[in-house]
């Protein structure tokens, strides 16, 4: 069944066949608890697979890539406007700190794009694409956009990515190395979220 099943990907059908020869060789030594642990586990892995192929080709995946590539597409065109010279909003002058913000937001979103695009080939690859991931695929732009902003407010009040001064000079090149923060800390946005956790934890103890 391993054989049959993986025959397009030569990875996992190691992977099982080595687990079934470790089960073999308990076996072999009368190991019986261990030899059944093996087996399955093999038998789990199967059901899995044929769970994952079924869910990462069905239609619910194929609108979960087009709203990933929507927000993409999205946070790019908010990017690229932001960087319009003398920027308007209903013919008056948009505010630094606001297209700040925007930058933060996009490149927030970006990150989690990004993340999504990463985890979900990924667990397509190995057959352990989870249908119960997909909300968390989708919400993970809308997390990275918040990120992106949280790390505003923090820019703002100076903790984290300030505006940077040329040296020498009074021109400001503004909180230039907020963008990469925001799209790092979007892409892995777990560590952020717990570190985020412990630090409320510590404050409201």
């Amino acid at each position: 069944e391993v054989s049959t099943q993986f025959l397009d990907s030569p990875t996992i059908a190691d992977y099982c066949m080595k687990m079934l020869l470790e089960a073999r060789e308990a076996y072999l030594i009368r190991d019986f608890a261990t030899a059944e642990f093996y087996t399955q586990a093999v038998d789990a892995k199967l059901k899995r697979s044929v769970r994952s192929v079924r869910w990462s080709r069905s239609p619910a995946a194929w609108l979960l890539w087009l709203w990933e590539l929507a927000v993409l597409g999205g946070s790019l065109a908010l990017i690229a406007i932001s960087y319009i010279p003398g920027l308007t909003l209903f013919g008056l002058p948009v505010a630094l700190e606001l297209v700040v913000l925007m930058r933060a937001l996009a490149w927030g979103a970006l990150g989690g794009v990004i993340g999504a695009l990463y985890n979900m080939p990924w667990f397509a690859q190995f057959r352990e694409y989870d249908p119960a991931y997909n909300m968390n695929y989708f919400a993970r732009p809308l997390k990275g956009a918040l990120i992106g902003g949280v790390l505003f407010l923090l820019s703002l009040a100076g903790i984290i990515a300030g505006n940077i001064v040329l040296p020498g000079s009074d021109e400001s090149l503004g909180p230039i190395f907020l963008y990469p923060i925001a799209a790092l800390a979007a892409f892995k946005q777990e560590y952020v979220l717990e570190y985020f956790d412990h630090l409320l934890r510590a404050i409201f103890r």
